[in-house]
């Protein structure tokens, strides 16, 4: 488990420069060989252990990266895939913490950033939302999702998509694609019904990737 620390950047996160400092120190201590940082923005791949203050908003987390959040022990479980930390803190639970963010970091492999604050995980066949949220991706789903993120959006006609991601005939009926392809527009799209992400093109299908 330590390897998988050994490489990873933990940007720490507190409204108080004080605080900041001597909360990267205790990272430091638990974790000798990350490479730590307080304040200004995360790079990619980073864990961010940000204090969050009563009632505010979870920050923003890099692409690919992971939120450690440290609450009060009486605020309330928030959404998403964060790793939750409560006051008073132990050093004990910051490294367990810590290593748990690295050990999920460690199984993301390569990501397909597709919009600001989502990325597509191919190889776990998930989608990962701000904070780390994850939603589980089917085979087919998945299968579906990289197909057209390959086509650098353009159209893929219905019949290769069925011929290549649900291994029919080229000339069998596009309803069990159809079927497939709003169940992923579900998981992807805010408004499955007003898609902006999965287009519908003259021909079949197309993923729009905005940076």
């Amino acid at each position: 488990m330590m390897s998988e620390a050994a490489t990873t950047t933990v940007i720490v996160m507190d409204g108080d420069a004080g605080r900041a400092e001597m909360l990267a120190g205790q990272v430091r201590a638990v974790l000798p060989q990350a490479v730590v940082g307080t304040g200004g923005d995360a790079p990619s791949g980073a864990i961010v252990l940000a204090s969050v203050a009563e009632g505010a908003p979870l920050p923003q987390v890099p692409d690919a990266g992971l939120l450690v959040a440290i609450l009060s022990r009486d605020a309330p479980m928030p959404e998403g895939g964060a790793v939750i930390l409560r006051r008073p803190l132990a050093l004990p639970e910051l490294r367990r913490a810590l290593l748990e963010a690295a050990r999920r970091l460690s199984l993301k492999g390569e990501a397909v950033a597709l919009a600001p604050g989502l990325s597509f995980f191919p190889a776990r066949k998930c989608l990962v939302r701000a904070h780390g949220a994850e939603i589980s991706l089917t085979r087919g789903e998945s299968a579906l999702l990289s197909r057209l993120a390959r086509a650098g959006g353009r159209d893929v006609p219905k019949a290769q998509l069925v011929a290549e991601v649900l291994h029919y005939s080229p000339a069998a009926d596009t309803h069990a694609l159809e079927t497939l392809v709003w169940r992923l527009r579900c998981k992807l799209e805010a408004d499955p019904h007003k898609p902006e992400m999965l287009m519908t093109g003259t021909r079949g299908y197309r993923l729009m990737i905005s940076s």
